[in-house]
């Protein structure tokens, strides 16, 4: 579930502005551009978090996907610092 401030309004328009993100990128480039635009939308650390693997494609999705326990980040910082 998508955090209380963002609407699926403002998740499709920040869609737009994001491109997906496969794993053969440079991620701390795909990252920052990620995360600034969030902030643009005034988005949480929390809310970032929650909608990250909606733009992560292929091998990023999976890896993503597959994390548990406390592989899985709980916070953006967490997550931003770990990949």
């Amino acid at each position: 579930m998508i955090g209380t401030h963002t609407s699926t309004t403002g998740v499709m328009a920040f869609m737009k502005y994001v491109t997906p993100y496969s794993g053969k990128e440079v991620p701390e480039g795909w990252l920052e551009s990620y995360e600034s635009v969030a902030k643009a939308e005034k988005w949480s650390a929390s809310q970032m978090l929650e909608c990250v693997g909606l733009k992560l494609k292929k091998k990023a999705k999976d890896w993503f996907s597959n994390l548990t326990g406390e592989a899985k980040p709980k916070s953006w910082k967490q997550f931003f610092t770990f990949s």
